[in-house]
């Protein structure tokens, strides 16, 4: 039997096409909409790896949902995403997994070293040279009767 991968019964092609209509645009027109029914299909972007025309247009998309989702934050939260910065989001169900916990520590242990003036990982650049983020966790318990 071919493996399947789906998330919760949602393959990632209709979920990339219910929740990105903007992403899903600029496919359509580029490729077509057959991906929509075999992602294989997606592989035809390859021809587009060189072409700054398609690059832009894909980056427009890019900062179209991240003010989106600053929008979204700041109407519900109060708080201001800055959409040059990198968004790092985890938006899930909460579960005892080790990833979830992992993504909190690794939020502090990066604070940790903004506060002390080492270099991001991998770099000899000095602090005022990170990339900046905006990290965004978000999450729905999930109890279980005994």
């Amino acid at each position: 039997e071919k493996f399947n991968n789906k998330t919760n019964g949602v393959t990632q092609r209709r979920w990339l096409s219910h929740c990105n209509p903007k992403l899903k645009e600029l496919l359509d027109d580029s490729i077509g909409s057959k991906w929509e029914s075999n992602l294989e299909e997606i592989s035809a972007l390859a021809k587009f790896a060189d072409d700054s025309a398609f690059h832009e247009q894909w980056q427009a998309v890019k900062l179209h949902n991240k003010a989106r989702l600053s929008e979204y934050v700041k109407q519900n939260t109060g708080i201001q995403f800055d959409t040059s910065f990198l968004f790092d989001t985890q938006v899930k169900r909460i579960h005892e997994y080790k990833r979830q916990l992992l993504n909190v520590l690794h939020v502090i242990h990066l604070y940790d070293r903004i506060c002390s003036g080492q270099p991001e990982h991998g770099s000899s650049l000095c602090v005022d040279r990170w990339k900046s983020r905006s990290r965004l966790s978000r999450g729905q318990s999930h109890c279980q009767a005994d």
